[in-house]
């Protein structure tokens, strides 16, 4: 059950999208999140599906409804995701205090403002290694903890990047947290769907 878990972060980065478009296939943050990072790794950001498509049981409808609606269809990997957008979107609607606490971010782009320089992949060994290495600065008995970690589970239950990813937003909300927070597009606090998050300063972007 996360609402426990959420109730007790003062703030809580989740590389998820919140705040769904009702009739555009992409979001105006989304765009921005693609400008700032470096060329190689502006695929990993996808736009997320209309609201609409939450209510639908299998892709297929799922990608008509979306042509029909924005003119776009819905690739598989955002179908696939559908299901924890789901859930997430019936935690944090009506939920006020919430919505002000649990933000979207990108690991992304929260790597490569920690490294001010581009990335390997993160699947690759040597993209792990820089992201570990990054982390390390900050807490460094993760050198010895995240190995550990992943030599105690299932590759079928848990990928090095996801422990990785997850390590890094622990890291931007806790500074957010202390620090206050960046966003993109810069400025934009309205509400769910509006920006990305990260804690303040940035660094250099990335070429």
């Amino acid at each position: 059950e996360l609402h426990p878990v959420l109730q007790r972060c003062a703030l809580a980065l989740i590389d998820m999208p919140i705040g769904l478009p009702e009739t555009k296939s992409s979001r105006p943050c989304d765009a921005a999140l693609r400008a700032t990072l470096s060329r190689n790794r502006r695929s990993s950001v996808f736009n997320p599906p209309i609201r609409a498509v939450l209510g639908c049981e299998t892709w297929d409808e799922a990608n008509a409804t979306s042509r029909r609606l924005c003119g776009a269809g819905l690739s598989r990997q955002s179908w696939f995701l559908v299901p924890r957008i789901r859930v997430l979107d019936q935690l944090l609607s009506g939920r006020q205090d919430l919505q002000t606490r649990v933000l979207e971010s990108h690991p992304e782009w929260l790597f490569e403002r920690l490294s001010g320089i581009a990335l390997a992949p993160k699947k690759t060994p040597a993209g792990q290694q820089q992201r570990l290495d990054l982390l390390i600065t900050w807490e460094p008995p993760l050198r010895e903890v995240v190995p550990t970690f992943l030599a105690s589970v299932k590759r079928s239950a848990v990928q090095p990047d996801d422990v990785l990813d997850a390590l890094v937003l622990l890291r931007e909300a806790e500074l957010g947290a202390l620090q206050g927070l960046q966003t993109l597009p810069e400025g934009q606090l309205a509400g769910p769907g509006h920006y990305h998050a990260a804690h303040q300063p940035p660094t250099s972007r990335p070429q």
